[in-house]
């Protein structure tokens, strides 16, 4: 059921495809079951995914990317952006204009040395990794990529998958049936809206065939799923502002990531009234932000 990745500092990884869930291994302390319960390939085993508090995404970007590469990374966070509509989450830089990190949990996009396309879904502690390269990831896949970091799964993930597409078993290579559980739970808004085939988070019909053959068609009428990876769709779009809703937006301020370029203005000082606003806003933030919580994780 996927593969284990593990670091040099111990800290293990469940790849499913181009998603990558951090694992947190067993405490010592549980009994010897348990511990072998725990250790088995579940994708749905500690998937430990987040949203974005607030609907800010703080970003860096590898600087060994190339210009025009990196101008398309800008570009599709630029597009996510506009689609889904600025009150209801914006990118900003993590990074300041004297080149410090000013946040914690920023997406960081890593010129990866393999040439692979994945991304770390959901928002973690540290920093959220998007690995990415510009030989083998074009402009529709840095979308489907960074959709992973703020929390999409691919779309044949969801539990009512089975009603809307027929899977082909016997053509799906031995070695990627994983990539085909159903592995979306918990209180997820998104899933109150239709299945989406045509979403760009969805596979195609030739993926990870043993055979040539179709590994999944259309259950309406047996037709072939063409992968989009072009653009995000309408019901996409209707998706990440189900999971980032308006209502919980934070707006953004030149506090949250102080001296960011544009953001500040160096050796010049905030007035009385100016740092009072400011504080005001803050705690207005703050308010949204465990008001987001709550509409979140209902069950903590």
């Amino acid at each position: 059921m996927g593969q284990i990745e593990k670091t040099p500092y111990g800290t293990e990884y469940l790849v499913i495809d181009d998603m990558v869930f951090p694992r947190s291994p067993p405490p010592s302390s549980r009994g010897q079951a348990d511990r072998a319960s725990s250790d088995t390939l579940d994708p749905n085993y500690n998937l430990n995914m987040k949203f974005w508090p607030g609907g800010i995404i703080f970003y860096l970007i590898d600087p060994s990317f190339s210009f025009d590469y990196s101008k398309k990374i800008l570009e599709a966070m630029k597009i996510i952006q506009e689609n889904v509509g600025e009150e209801h989450l914006e990118f900003k830089a993590a990074q300041t204009s004297s080149g410090e990190i000013c946040r914690k949990g920023y997406m960081h996009i890593i010129n990866d040395v393999n040439k692979l396309c994945r991304a770390e879904v959901g928002m973690q502690p540290t920093f959220t990794r998007v690995w990415l390269h510009e030989d083998s990831c074009p402009f529709g896949t840095i979308q489907h990529e960074i959709l992973h970091a703020l929390g999409r799964y691919h779309e044949q993930c969801r539990p009512d998958r089975d009603k809307h597409v027929t899977l082909l078993t016997q053509n799906i290579a031995a070695s990627e049936c994983s990539n085909y559980y159903i592995i979306m739970d918990g209180p997820d808004p998104s899933l109150k809206l239709t299945y989406d085939s045509a979403s760009i988070m969805h596979y195609g019909s030739c993926h990870f065939s043993c055979n040539g053959a179709y590994t999944m068609v259309k259950k309406s009428d047996g037709s072939k799923i063409l992968a989009n990876r072009q653009s995000m769709t309408k019901l996409d779009v209707d998706k990440m502002r189900a999971l980032y809703p308006k209502e919980f937006k934070v707006p953004y301020h030149m506090g949250m990531c102080s001296g960011t370029s544009g953001n500040t203005r160096k050796g010049k000082k905030m007035s009385a009234r100016k740092v009072a606003g400011l504080s005001k806003r803050s705690t207005l933030s703050f308010l949204a932000f465990l008001s987001f919580l709550a509409h979140r994780y209902p069950l903590l």
